[in-house]
């Protein structure tokens, strides 16, 4: 007979019979009704299980025989409580931890957005439902009725999709294809926005009115809408141009650059939404110069997200020096600086072809270099006919 969950609900103990070759321990307290079991020799004598309300019947028969007893192991709920009342302050903390994650575990941690490039709008839509961080989930409404609120509530989307796994609430949305507008047909010219030399000339409706080699101002007319039989359309193209560019920079001939020297402390903390509990790496990290690398990322288990999120936090020792450029590399430095600039206020598809160095001169620690920059660009520009 071994041990059953009604036993261990119970409660009971297991005990080793010393100097007793003939069981008389075990007949006379079978007779007597205790409840025994999972009987087994041991080099000293025999082990029995006891039932916890047997014991005493067990160590009364043992003292009138005098046999001694050796208790080995004492299992079941009653002996978990009992050491529970010893520990009543981790018991209680234990207690406290489930009740608070339990607790932690109710609200909404998390609200995703996807698929919109107006997620405000829809988070506002989900704020009068008291939908938000920090809401409870069982004042949430069920995923059906977020939708179809959602759907009533922004005219411009076309299907809704909220997803709550957990403490997360993830929204999907496909917004509505808007119409396709029906193209203009307002007659127009293709003028210059810039001076320029016309460098070539693509007109896909019009009549050009330039031709390569051609210098022209702003708002000279480089493809017209008007046509030579008097019709007036909507011209479109394409007009190339050489364009110029005057730009003054200036760079310092020394700079400060930073390089890590591989030492690196790592750090481990538990995030909540106003606490932040570090938990791992407490080594101290007193490096002249540092760079710090933070890597946050949610907890899940089983398919859930717990409310609190795990930060690794990576200090870097760095290292500090300076360095000096010649004047020829500050040159090429200023040049590219210059052509990222013009890339950038420029339109579409604008080439540098020619960069010339008016002026340069080093002076209290600097080189400044004024730059004449030769580009190709689009210069045409609509204008009402």
């Amino acid at each position: 007979m071994t041990a059953k969950l009604s036993d261990a609900l119970r409660g009971y103990v297991i005990v080793l019979v010393m100097d007793d070759a003939k069981s008389v321990v075990l007949a006379d307290a079978v007779r007597a009704g205790a409840a025994i079991w999972d009987v087994r020799q041991d080099p000293l004598g025999y082990r029995i299980s006891i039932g916890l309300k047997s014991v005493k019947t067990v160590l009364a028969v043992a003292r009138k025989n005098r046999i001694r007893l050796r208790f080995f192991r004492k299992v079941g709920i009653p002996f978990l409580a009992w050491r529970a009342m010893r520990r009543k302050v981790f018991v209680g903390g234990a207690l406290f931890f489930v009740f608070a994650l339990y607790m932690l575990s109710s609200f909404v941690w998390h609200v995703e957005i996807e698929g919109t490039d107006q997620p405000e709008v829809v988070m506002n839509a989900l704020r009068s439902m008291h939908i938000t961080k920090g809401s409870t989930l069982w004042n949430l409404l069920d995923q059906d009725s977020i939708q179809l609120a959602l759907l009533d509530k922004i005219p411009e989307i076309a299907w809704a999709g909220v997803r709550i796994e957990g403490t997360s609430i993830f929204v999907k949305i496909i917004p509505r294809t808007p119409l396709s507008k029906p193209p203009l047909t307002t007659p127009q010219n293709i003028v210059a926005s810039v001076p320029g030399v016309v460098s070539s000339v693509l007109a896909d409706a019009g009549q050009p009115l330039v031709k390569p080699g051609q210098f022209v101002t702003p708002g000279t007319v480089l493809i017209s809408g008007q046509l030579e039989s008097g019709k007036k359309i909507r011209a479109a193209g394409m007009v190339e141009a050489y364009v110029w560019y005057r730009s003054t920079v200036s760079l310092p001939v020394t700079t400060t650059v930073s390089t890590l020297t591989g030492e690196h402390v790592v750090r481990y903390a538990l995030v909540f939404p106003h606490l932040v509990l570090p938990v791992w790496g407490f080594a101290r990290a007193d490096y002249t110069h540092k760079q710090v690398q933070d890597v946050t990322e949610p907890i899940t288990i089983g398919g859930v997200t717990l409310p609190f999120s795990l930060r690794k936090e990576t200090i870097y020792q760095a290292s500090v020096h300076k360095l000096t450029e010649t004047p020829a590399q500050l040159l090429v430095n200023a040049k590219e600086l210059v052509a990222r600039e013009i890339s950038q206020k420029a339109p579409d598809r604008t080439r540098i072809v020619r960069q010339t160095v008016l002026q340069s001169q080093v002076q209290h620690g600097k080189l400044d270099v004024i730059i004449w920059s030769e580009a190709i660009e689009d210069i045409g520009k609509p204008a009402q006919l």
